[in-house]
């Protein structure tokens, strides 16, 4: 189990270190004016805040401790007689954290626990979790093992 959250969290960050591909220029940082600009308007370029590793890390504490509330929906698949106490898997959830401190597009991208009420009562929870505060949309994902114990 430590070695696939250690995996996946060096997945997380390669995506989310990773996106955008390409060389980055350094952008000027001085003011900058354009032959156009009739009235001597100037325009400044800004670095876009990243996402710091602390916040990669908050992210990921706190998806660990939601693990436990997620493990009942299990219990709701056997309940609707969707899988059996003998089944185990897991179910992979990607989304977008936002700015706004929510998870957005929230959706099961992979699954071996084949179940219409587990997926449905896993991403339920999502809309209900406030995330920590991020200075840009963050892509993220999350596999939530499931075992009848």
């Amino acid at each position: 189990m430590a070695k696939w959250l250690t995996f996946i969290s060096v997945c997380v960050m390669a995506a989310a270190l990773g996106c955008g591909g390409g060389s980055k220029k350094e952008k000027p940082t001085t003011p900058t004016t354009t032959s156009s600009d009739a009235d001597d308007s100037t325009e400044t370029t800004q670095p876009k805040p990243e996402v710091t590793e602390l916040q990669l890390t908050e992210i990921q504490s706190m998806l660990n401790r939601k693990r436990l509330t997620v493990s009942r929906c299990f219990g709701v698949a056997l309940k609707a007689g969707e899988v059996n106490k003998t089944d185990s898997g897991y179910v992979t959830v990607m989304f977008n954290i936002g700015t706004d401190t929510k998870a957005h597009d929230a959706h099961v991208s992979q699954a071996t626990i084949k179940s219409k009420a587990l997926s449905k009562c896993v991403l339920e929870h999502f809309s209900l979790w406030t995330f920590p505060k991020l200075p840009k949309q963050l892509p993220y994902s999350y596999r939530f093992t499931f075992k009848y114990f």
